[in-house]
């Protein structure tokens, strides 16, 4: 991985960046100071070593058929069971003392 400063001078800066480079900022604590807290970084890749690796992949098998009635019934069970998430804990917070309070009920 190669490194160098970040250069955020300039305005659109950051969609500039090509594919494989990456910015970040880290944050440190007062007893433990980091000097460089801005990077910019770029991803080196080994292309030859990573085209020998995917040639011993193995297809995946396929279990069943999973078709749009499957993923729209799976679509439906977790928006109910959110649901329900949010309905037992809202009941929870009611019967909480201390926590009915943070609760903001519309009239």
């Amino acid at each position: 991985m190669k490194q160098r400063k970040v250069k955020m001078n300039k305005k659109g800066w950051l969609s500039s960046l090509s594919s494989g480079e990456f910015v970040g900022l880290v944050a440190d604590n007062p007893d433990q100071k980091i000097a460089q807290k801005m990077f910019f970084s770029e991803i080196v890749n080994d292309h030859a070593a990573i085209r020998k690796e995917e040639s011993n992949y193995l297809e995946i098998p396929q279990f069943r058929l999973v078709g749009q009635s499957d993923v729209f019934s799976n679509f439906l069970q977790i928006k109910s069971d959110v649901s329900m998430i949010i309905q037992n804990e809202l009941e929870r917070m009611m019967d909480t003392p201390g926590l009915g309070d943070l609760l903001i009920r519309k009239l």
